[in-house]
């Protein structure tokens, strides 16, 4: 059972000092990151899907702690609990704002245009590094060639250590799991992660071909 939000709710020092001594993972919680993420977070969307793609970024067990805007908190643990997640450390009081006044770090997503890809990618299409963030059974629709998938297991198996260093590009079928997925990199140690904005379904529409895999 999830605690009240008044007993997981935590000053910014105090949020620092749980993040310091137990080094878990920060989920930012927000409607649209516009504004940046938390520097090493992982970031969610909170809509109809969050409770679905939670899991694809943080396992149950996992112990995190969150930054959410303050007027959705109860909302979100309610969630939370509604697909058992109990691991709860603590929530930022004042959330992201908070975080921002006092000077916590945020970093941008780059993103770019599916056009711009398109023109990336016919020009040296062995030469991108591109990752498939969608699921499984999506990938019967199509995947771009030379594209990696399955981006969970293979960060966890450290299959894609190789690219750490390098320009790493990413699509989904819209675009917020790329936002997601280029995140998690980003807090795995991966320099350089651009999403591909409008993600499969742009791609298509602009003319780039996607083939079924060979799994």
């Amino acid at each position: 059972m999830i605690s009240s939000s008044e007993t997981l709710k935590k000053t910014f020092p105090e949020f620092i000092s749980i993040l310091t001594s137990k080094k878990p993972v920060i989920v930012d919680i927000k409607d649209s990151p516009s504004k940046g993420i938390i520097k090493n977070s992982t970031f969610i969307i909170f809509n109809d899907k969050f409770k679905a793609l939670l899991p694809s970024v943080l396992k149950p067990d996992a112990p995190f702690l969150f930054v959410c805007d303050p007027l959705k908190t109860d909302e979100v643990l309610q969630s939370l609990q509604a697909i058992a997640y109990s691991n709860i450390l603590g929530f930022l009081e004042g959330g992201f704002e908070a975080w921002v006044a006092n000077k916590g770090e945020i970093s941008q997503f780059n993103a770019i245009e599916s056009e711009n890809f398109k023109k990336l990618y016919e020009a040296k299409p062995h030469e991108l590094n591109v990752l498939d963030v969608r699921n499984k059974n999506e990938w019967e629709n199509g995947v771009l060639p030379n594209a990696r998938m399955d981006l969970e297991q293979e960060t966890v198996n450290g299959k894609l250590d190789d690219l750490k260093k390098k320009m790493v590009y990413l699509y989904c079928a819209l675009g917020p799991r790329s936002m997601m997925g280029s995140s998690v990199l980003k807090r795995h140690g991966f320099e350089d992660v651009t999403y591909i904005i409008g993600g499969y379904k742009k791609m298509t529409e602009v003319g780039l071909e996607l083939k079924k895999p060979e799994l």
